[in-house]
């Protein structure tokens, strides 16, 4: 008899199973395991803290590995004698806010006592005796549960309700307060302990925050607006992954509030899952539809996924509900800006500073955008303006810098490319116009540097190969020239101005059929190229070829070169060509169009030939 094959499709089940569980192991040690590390360090970091008799620095860290690891029998030891050795110290004011609320040890002294004992009227001795009695219950009789009074269930809820939109108006104390009636008049009110915590948390209070969150954890588990506190708190101490674990977990508690799925979306934001970021945001306006910080969240999460007009459709919402927020003028402002619409990008820029004037970065793009408008003063204020704001606002220098050099002050650039260096010594753009503008000052060796510093921190940086490319050519090194060029051509193959500069090191190199090559590759990449053009005809009538070099002259003179130069050279090619006519005609179209030339009387003695 035969025996039975197990089939291949359990088997092949049966080890991706396996596999599965191996993998979800791997991730479950990894995460732990670092939780684990982070808890041991800040340990570590109390007890030397106590150690050098730094109490609150020290109790700050239990808080953190609290936060970690809540049931920790070490941390509550630890806890205990540092609160015993503040005591010792006298420092009774930092024990107050620091102590544990639930523990309250009250110490009293002999004479304290007898001091006590002296104050006790015969009255009252036989009222406290009495009262012992009462409270003392008979051996057989039963002791009647003292209830609470009737409606101080729904009055603590109300309590409750009126706090949280005391918290909404940004009024944490009026709200504590509320909340801690709601606790008297209902002490099962769990919420009414996980409330005091957010409050206390919205006052910056943090320990008290801690405190009250652990005590209403103690007492559920799963109190949503505890989790939230403890969420925000991990934030807080740059601990994303364990905060979003505790938002995880006010979720759970039906805590559906805007403010959990709100910072749920920032920390998705900041690891760049935009998409999730998206999810969250959305879902805490459709909570609250006025949440305005939301809707501009939610501009910044689609100007991460490159839909611009998702992005200027939420900017335009959170002014709807904020329109004095500055920030979201000025991120509708560079949608504008980025989309060439510089009209509009102006007002908006113009708006934001005159909200928020002390905007040193909103100023920069102002500037940006009046260059674009071709107002080159109005930018050059408003760079100044960035600057007075912030001296270490190193694209303001930076732009202050370009602005001189295009005004041809290049000594007056330098100083402020030199300066925007200084404030961030990794901005390659300024050490690249630097470059440029010693280039232009003729100090070779100061724009190699710049140049090379800028190829430093980006390898792949175009414009500074051009400019070592230029640079060399002007030193007549025209290997070292080419190169460059070349490197350039590597890395933008679509540049005209790559391909033209390889031309001029061919040319110097009298290397003429390269030199061509190369400058009718920039017209093809740039076709009105008209002084390109006037070169392949000098390159041409160098090599006697004059049909050639009439032909490129003549297509240089049909889009309307403005060098009269070229009218002379082609003029020049057809007298030598016998095409009378044609000389005739363009040494006229020179007079007319050139009438100051300053070759003019060689032109009429042409002319006078003809």
């Amino acid at each position: 008899m035969k025996k039975k094959k197990k089939p291949a499709r359990k088997i092949l089940i049966f080890l991706l199973a396996l596999l599965l569980l191996a993998g979800g192991g791997i991730v479950y040690f990894t995460v732990n395991n670092l939780k684990n590390k982070n808890f041991e360090k800040y340990l570590s970091l109390a007890a030397e803290y106590l150690e050098n008799e730094a109490y609150e620095r020290a109790l700050d860290y239990l808080d953190k590995a609290y936060l970690l690891k809540p049931k920790d029998k070490r941390i509550e030891e630890l806890r205990k004698k540092i609160l015993e050795l503040m005591q010792k110290k006298g420092e009774k004011e930092k024990l107050e806010q620091k102590k544990e609320p639930i523990v309250k040890v009250t110490v009293v002294t002999p004479e304290e006592k007898n001091k006590k004992k002296s104050d006790l009227t015969p009255e009252k001795v036989e009222k406290e005796t009495n009262k012992k009695e009462i409270e003392k219950p008979k051996k057989g009789i039963e002791v009647p549960e003292i209830k609470e009074k009737p409606g101080s269930e729904e009055e603590a809820k109300k309590l409750i309700e009126e706090g949280k939109a005391l918290l909404k108006k940004n009024k944490p104390k009026e709200a504590l307060e509320k909340f801690k009636k709601a606790e008297k008049l209902d002490k099962k009110n769990v919420n009414a302990v996980g409330y005091q915590a957010l409050a206390y948390y919205k006052m910056n209070n943090t320990t008290e925050a801690i405190d009250k969150a652990r005590e209403a954890l103690k007492e559920d588990p799963n109190n949503g607006v505890s989790h939230f506190v403890q969420g925000n708190l991990l934030y807080d101490k740059k601990l994303p992954d364990e905060a979003l674990e505790e938002l995880k977990a006010a979720i759970n508690g039906n805590y559906e509030d805007a403010e959990v799925y709100f910072l749920m979306g920032v920390i998705y934001y900041l690891k760049k899952m935009y998409n999730d970021a998206r999810e969250k945001f959305e879902k805490a306006i459709s909570i609250d539809p006025d949440f305005a910080k939301a809707y501009y969240n939610l501009g910044l999460t689609y100007s991460a996924l490159k839909n611009d007009n998702a992005a200027l459709k939420s900017f335009q919402e959170c002014l709807k509900r904020d329109p004095q927020n500055a920030k979201a003028l000025v991120n509708i402002g560079s949608i504008y800006y980025l989309n060439k619409l510089y009209d509009k990008a102006e007002k908006f820029f113009e708006k934001s500073v005159e909200v928020d004037p002390s905007n040193d970065r909103a100023y920069v793009k102002l500037g940006n955008t009046y260059e674009e408008t071709g107002k080159k003063s109005k930018a050059l204020e408003a760079y100044k303006k960035a600057c007075d704001l912030n001296p270490q606002n190193s694209l303001a220098l930076y732009n202050l810098g370009r602005i001189y050099a295009l005004q041809g002050k290049h000594s007056e650039a330098i100083k402020f490319y030199e300066k925007s260096i200084e404030v961030n010594n990794t901005f390659y753009p300024a050490y690249l116009n630097l470059g440029n503008s010693y280039l232009e000052l003729k100090e070779y060796k100061k724009a190699e540097a710049a140049y090379q510093k800028a190829l430093d921190f980006n390898k792949n940086d175009f414009n500074a190969y051009i400019g070592l490319g230029y640079l060399y050519l002007k030193q007549e090194n025209y290997d070292s020239s080419l190169k460059n060029f070349k490197k350039a051509v590597d890395i933008n193959p679509r540049s005209d101005i790559a391909y033209k500069g390889m031309g001029d090191a061919y040319s110097k190199s009298e290397i003429y059929d390269e030199a061509i090559k190369a400058y009718m590759k920039s017209i093809e990449l740039f076709p009105a190229d008209v002084d390109t053009m006037a070169i392949i005809g000098d390159i041409y009538l160098k090599l006697k070829n004059l049909e050639n070099a009439g032909e490129w002259y003549g297509k240089a003179v049909k889009l309307d070169t403005k060098n009269p130069d070229v009218y002379l050279r082609l003029g020049e090619v057809y007298i030598k060509l016998n095409k009378k006519n044609e000389a005739k005609n363009i040494l006229l179209n020179l007079k007319n169009k050139f009438p100051n030339y300053k070759n003019i009387a060689k032109v009429d003695e042409y002319l006078s030939k003809l």
